[in-house]
């Protein structure tokens, strides 16, 4: 059955849980329905998790009642409690599915502690987990002003907010200050409070550079506070003499 399309200025939806409780609202400037489909402009809503709220904005929104899944389309913007906040050009919202994806660039920011970035994403609604694709760039800013620890890799990149870890596949390559490390893959654990970064363990083709000096192992583990290193797999060290 079709139905008569419908314009509506100040729209607002929202749902609830089988219990009563509400689970997520939306408003917008205004909004176009038709039949299963409702197209919204100035999309502004909020995801209300168990452990947490989310904002959600958009210049346009394009809401199917059939699945209450969301399509975000241009400056869309997500934003947790906890300081999280999501950029980028476009976004699947299915909370049934508890998912949220894109194809396109995106850039998370926690607080002033960390950045990534990568082109495509995929994550839980709550974003504890997260999966980003290809060409991914990730900062950890330090906060006793040391520095900054930057690790670019060709991607997949999965990470675990909860448990504080994150694992960075293909071409990987970290820098901290003056000591580089190239390999094949790296997992990194970090404090899930400050975000601060504890140890890096890389394996696969290790290269490790610092100031002149060359280190090649199969697997190092670095740990940030004292800046050590411990090499596996038949190391190889070139040492350049100092004047």
């Amino acid at each position: 059955m079709a139905y008569a399309q419908q314009q509506i200025d100040d729209f607002y939806l929202s749902g609830f849980e089988n219990k009563g409780q509400k689970n997520w609202e939306v408003r917008g400037k205004s909004a176009e329905i038709n039949n299963d489909k409702v197209n919204i402009k100035d999309v502004d809503g909020y995801s209300y998790l168990e452990e947490k709220k989310i904002n959600v904005k958009a210049d346009k929104g394009a809401y199917n009642k059939q699945d209450s899944s969301m399509k975000l389309q241009d400056n869309v913007v997500i934003t947790s409690e906890d300081g999280v906040q999501l950029n980028t050009d476009s976004l699947q919202w299915d909370q049934k599915k508890n998912l949220i994806e894109t194809n396109d660039t995106v850039k998370i920011r926690k607080d002033k502690e960390m950045e990534l970035q990568g082109d495509g994403f995929q994550a839980d609604t709550q974003m504890k987990n997260a999966v980003l694709d290809k060409n991914v760039e990730v900062k950890f800013n330090k906060k006793d002003q040391t520095g900054m620890v930057v690790v670019t890799c060709d991607g997949p990149v999965e990470m675990n907010y909860n448990e504080g870890n994150a694992v960075f596949n293909k071409n990987v390559k970290m820098t901290d200050n003056e000591l580089e490390m190239n390999a094949d893959i790296a997992r990194m654990f970090f404090n899930t409070t400050s975000k601060k970064i504890e140890k890096v363990i890389v394996e696969g083709n290790v290269k490790i550079i610092r100031g002149k000096d060359v280190t090649y192992a199969q697997k190092a583990t670095y740990y940030d506070s004292n800046k050590k290193v411990i090499l596996e797999g038949s190391p190889k060290l070139i040492f350049f003499p100092q004047k």
